[in-house]
C-alpha cells in the first residue's frame, strides 16, 4: 500500500499421505507415480484481521529415484494438489522436490 505498511504474519500445517507404485528402470533407477490427499490448516493476520480455515486436498505423485549401492537414495518428484476452501490459487498448487534418503 502507498504510503502505509502492511505487516502479515501467516501459519500453516498440512499432512499428506500417497500410496506409491515403484517400476525399474535399470539397474538402481526406478520412477514412480502415486495419488494420495491430506488435510491442513492455516491462519494469518493482515493489518489486524485474523483468518483462519482448514482444507482437505487430493494429490498426484510422479518421479524418478536412484538407490545407491550405499544405503542412500536420492529422488525427484513433482506433485500436484487439487483442493477446495480456499487451498490456493483456484484450488491447485503444485510442488516439486528433491530427497535424500537413509536406509536402514
Amino acid at each position: 500500500a502507498l504510503g502505509g505498511t502492511t505487516d502479515m504474519l501467516i501459519d500453516a500445517v498440512k499432512l499428506a499421505a500417497l500410496y506409491q507404485w515403484v517400476w525399474n528402470i535399470d539397474g538402481g533407477f526406478n520412477w514412480y507415480a502415486g495419488v494420495g490427499g491430506g488435510v491442513g490448516s492455516y491462519s494469518y493476520d493482515n493489518n489486524n484481521e485474523s483468518f483462519n480455515d482448514t482444507f482437505v486436498f487430493a494429490a498426484g505423485d510422479i518421479g524418478i529415484e536412484y538407490n545407491f549401492d550405499i544405503p542412500l537414495l536420492i529422488s525427484l518428484d513433482f506433485r500436484p494438489e487439487f483442493g477446495g476452501n480456499g487451498y490456493y490459487e483456484n484450488n491447485y498448487g503444485s510442488d516439486i522436490a528433491l530427497g535424500l534418503r537413509y536406509q536402514f
